[in-house]
C-alpha cells in the first residue's frame, strides 16, 4: 500500500490523495487488506496525519466497508476537563444531547402563535408568504431545482468532488479560510435544532406536507465527520438523528440524499410511511467513484444502502445527477430500477469544456427510453413514483 515516491514528494493535498487513490488504492480489494491489517495499527509519523496515505486508507476502509478506523489520539486531543463543565455555562450544556420527551407543541411558543395562520397563505404543497413568520432554516428547494423544500444542515462536506457547484460557489464568507472539506464539521447557524422545530411547528400548523430533502449540500452522513461534542464520549444521538427525531414528532415528511452509503443505516428506524431515502449515484465503478467522489461512500456501498431501505420499506430515489458518463448512468438505471421508486436526472453544470463533449440531446432520448422501460413512468409532482429530468438537461442542445 505504500505511494510511490513520486506521489510522497507532491505537496498538494488534494493532488497526493487523488493520485494514491487513482494508481494504488484502485487495485486493491479491500475487503483482502482489511483482512491483512485485522488486528494491527496504521502508524502515522507525520506532523499532519490529514496529509498521510494511513489516513486515506483508513477513509478508503471505512467507505468501502462500513467500518470505523478512529483516529487513537483524536480523543485524547480533544477530551474536555469535565471539572470545568460547570463554567462553562450554558453554552458547554447545549453540547449535551437534550431530552427529546418533550415537544415545542406543548410548549408557549408567543412568537409564532401571534401569526394568523389562516391568512399566511402557505398551503400543502407549495410555499406562499409565510406572513408574520418567516421559516429560519426550512427553504424552498425551487431555485436548486428541487421541487420540495430543502434542509441544509452543514456548510461542507469531504466528499472532494470536482464537480461540486457549492464548493465553486462557497456561500459562508465567514468561512473562506476554511479548507472545504473541514466544512463537513461546521453546523450551519440558521440550521440550530430550535431553528428547525420552530419551522416544523408552523408548517404543521399551516397544513403544509411538502416533504423536505436533507440535504442538497453537506452531506447528512458525511464519511469524514467526526462526533460532535460530549456525545462522542458519553454516548448520545449524532446531530443528523436528532433532527430526524424532530421530524418524526412533528410527523413532516423527508428525504435524505446522501453519498455516505450504508452510515445511514443506522437511522432506518426513524423512516415513517411518507419519508425517503436517496443517494447520489454518477459512476458504476470503483476506479471512477475514487477519482470522481473519492471521499464519499463507494457506489456499490451506496447502491446496498437503497437495497437495505426498500427491503425495510422505505421509499428510495437517487439523484443521477451530474451526468457524466453517460453510458455509465444508464446502466445504473439498470442495475437499480427493481428497488428504486424514483430517478431523478441532470446534467453537468459550469465545467462548458467538459459539457460540450457530451451529447445531451441524445442522452435525454436514451435515459427516457430507459426508464419507461423499466417503467418509471415520467412525474412533475414532488415525491411522486417514476422519474425527473431536470429543466437544464430538458432544455439541453
Amino acid at each position: 500500500m505504500a505511494p510511490s515516491w513520486e506521489i510522497i514528494h507532491i505537496k498538494d493535498p488534494e493532488l497526493y490523495k487523488k493520485r494514491y487513490c487513482q494508481e494504488v488504492l484502485s487495485k486493491l480489494d479491500p475487503k483482502e487488506v482489511a483482512t491483512d491489517l485485522d488486528g494491527c495499527v496504521l502508524l502515522c509519523h507525520e506532523k499532519d496525519s490529514t496529509h498521510c496515505h494511513r489516513r486515506i486508507v483508513a477513509e478508503w476502509l471505512e467507505a468501502a466497508l462500513g467500518i470505523n478506523v478512529p483516529e487513537m489520539d483524536y480523543a485524547v486531543k480533544k477530551m474536555p476537563n469535565l471539572w470545568d463543565f460547570e463554567k462553562a455555562g450554558e453554552k458547554a450544556k447545549e453540547q449535551v444531547p437534550q431530552d427529546e420527551t418533550t415537544s415545542m407543541a406543548d410548549k408557549e411558543v408567543a412568537k409564532i402563535d401571534e401569526v394568523s395562520w389562516q391568512d399566511s397563505g402557505l398551503k400543502a404543497g407549495r410555499l406562499g408568504d409565510p406572513g408574520d413568520y418567516k421559516l429560519k432554516a426550512i427553504h424552498s428547494g425551487r431555485g436548486a431545482g428541487f421541487p420540495e423544500l430543502i434542509l441544509n444542515i452543514y456548510s461542507g462536506c469531504s466528499h472532494g468532488c470536482w464537480y461540486c457547484y457549492n464548493r465553486l460557489y462557497q456561500r459562508d464568507k465567514s468561512t473562506k479560510q476554511v479548507p472545504y472539506n473541514e466544512l463537513c464539521n461546521k453546523i450551519l447557524d440558521k440550521a440550530a435544532i430550535e431553528n428547525i422545530e420552530q419551522d416544523l411547528l408552523y408548517l404543521k400548523k399551516t397544513g403544509n406536507e411538502m416533504p423536505v430533502v436533507i440535504s442538497n449540500w453537506g452531506d447528512p452522513y458525511d464519511l469524514g465527520r467526526k462526533p460532535a461534542g460530549l456525545s462522542q464520549y458519553i454516548g448520545g444521538d449524532n446531530y443528523v438523528r436528532r433532527v430526524l427525531k424532530k421530524f418524526r414528532e412533528y410527523d413532516h415528511p423527508f428525504m435524505i440524499l446522501t453519498k455516505g452509503g450504508m452510515k445511514a443505516e443506522d437511522d432506518f428506524d426513524l423512516y415513517g410511511p411518507n419519508d425517503w431515502f436517496g443517494v447520489t449515484l454518477t459512476c458504476d465503478n470503483d476506479a471512477d467513484s475514487l477519482k470522481n467522489e473519492p471521499g464519499a461512500a463507494l457506489w456499490s456501498d451506496r447502491i446496498t444502502a437503497l437495497e437495505k431501505a426498500h427491503d425495510r420499506g422505505i421509499h428510495t430515489w437517487v439523484s443521477l445527477e451530474p451526468v457524466i458518463y453517460p453510458k455509465q448512468t444508464l446502466h445504473l438505471i439498470e442495475l437499480t430500477s427493481e428497488f428504486v421508486d424514483q430517478f431523478r436526472v441532470g446534467k453537468l453544470n459550469h465545467y462548458p469544456d467538459k459539457e460540450k463533449q457530451i451529447d445531451w440531446p441524445k442522452f435525454r432520448g436514451d435515459a427516457e427510453v430507459m426508464l419507461q422501460l423499466y417503467d418509471k413512468q415520467q412525474t412533475k409532482e414532488a415525491c411522486g413514483i417514476g422519474y425527473l429530468l431536470d429543466y437544464q438537461l430538458t432544455n439541453a442542445r
